[in-house]
């Protein structure tokens, strides 16, 4: 790690590979309870910006969640940086499926499904499930369980807890 005071809290996560790279000085890594990552790369780079994931949240493998392009832009007459680094934002309960990019400044909404492969360059509402280069969203008003055949009760029992999620 280069820079100085970086943080990085981890709150009972499940089974997790995770490779966080901190560039610069103040970044923040915050990973809720009962969030399960199979494998997921962190970059956070831009000073004070943060990476935050909620609870609940399930990541597969192979994500790569960024706050920074990596490299500066810069307008040659306003001497300013085009693409300047952004913190981004996942809230709880969320499902990422394997091979997904999140860029800088993004927030995903509670409850939401981001499909494989997909890559996420805006913000993602909660209760929807988004797919693509670059992501859309491709369903509204759903949302994901751990369990792969729930019963009626279960599914009712999730829709009355996505009420409040945040």
């Amino acid at each position: 790690m280069d820079g100085i005071n970086h943080f990085a809290v981890f709150m009972r996560c499940g089974p997790s590979w995770i490779d966080a790279q901190f560039y610069e000085n103040s970044c923040f890594l915050y990973i809720a309870p009962d969030t399960t990552i199979v494998s997921s790369k962190f970059h956070l780079q831009g000073s004070g910006k943060s990476i935050f994931v909620g609870r609940d949240c399930l990541f597969s493998w192979g994500i790569d969640i960024r706050t920074s392009d990596g490299h500066a832009l810069i307008d040659l007459d306003s001497h300013s940086v085009l693409n300047p680094a952004d913190s981004v934002t996942i809230l709880s309960h969320v499902w990422i499926g394997f091979g997904v990019s999140i860029r800088k400044g993004v927030t995903v909404g509670p409850g939401s499904i981001i499909g494989s492969k997909s890559i996420v360059p805006k913000n993602i509402p909660r209760l929807v499930a988004a797919a693509g280069m670059p992501a859309k969203i491709i369903r509204e008003n759903c949302t994901w369980t751990r369990d792969a055949n729930p019963n009626s009760q279960a599914i009712s029992q999730i829709a009355l807890s996505s009420k409040d999620w945040n």
